[in-house]
């Protein structure tokens, strides 16, 4: 239930009104303001609420948000606008874990698996606490913020075959 707070004056119904300085958060690409965009913005209630409906906010804009014909928020991975600047094939045996250890400054770290359910541990940059996930096969996982080190464990029975992990830190 949606509850709007509205002031009767003789009776006038009159939606209280905003001003607000631009700011980059009220920043969407897709409009184009002519001649340029305004200093201040009057906005009633309606508008911020709808605003906050219909944008999602990142650290410098707000971006429309977009659905498939299904309804289906449309929404990307959190590596896509990111440049690859480390990758590393990790060969785990079992009871042999493979180790990477990031030499380059990243945002965060892609990890794959192939056919065998991994353990995966992991340290960010500045911590000295190990993290752990299990992680199926044929999946994706993102680990986001800086991370150091990364350990792949085959978590099979004895005597199985051996697994492939791949990690890609990005930046």
């Amino acid at each position: 239930m949606i509850l709007l707070c509205m002031v009767f004056i003789k009776g006038l119904q009159i939606m209280a009104a905003y001003k607000i300085k631009w700011s980059n958060l009220l920043y969407l690409a897709e409009l184009e303001f002519i001649p340029e965009r305004p200093a201040q913005l009057i906005i009633t209630d309606e508008i911020i609420q709808s605003i906050s409906w219909l944008t999602a906010a990142s650290k410098h804009d707000r971006k429309l948000l977009r659905c498939d014909d299904n309804g289906v928020l449309l929404v990307g991975n959190a590596w896509d606008n990111l440049s690859s600047v480390e990758s590393a094939e990790l060969t785990v045996i079992n009871g042999t874990p493979g180790t990477i250890t990031c030499t380059v400054p990243n945002k965060g770290v892609l990890i794959s698996t192939s056919t065998q359910p991994v353990k995966i541990t992991y340290r960010r940059f500045g911590t000295v606490v190990d993290e752990d996930v299990y992680l199926p096969p044929g999946w994706l996982y993102w680990i986001a913020g800086h991370v150091c080190t990364v350990t792949a464990t085959y978590i099979s029975a004895p005597g199985s075959d051996t697994s492939i992990v791949g990690v890609t830190a990005f930046n």
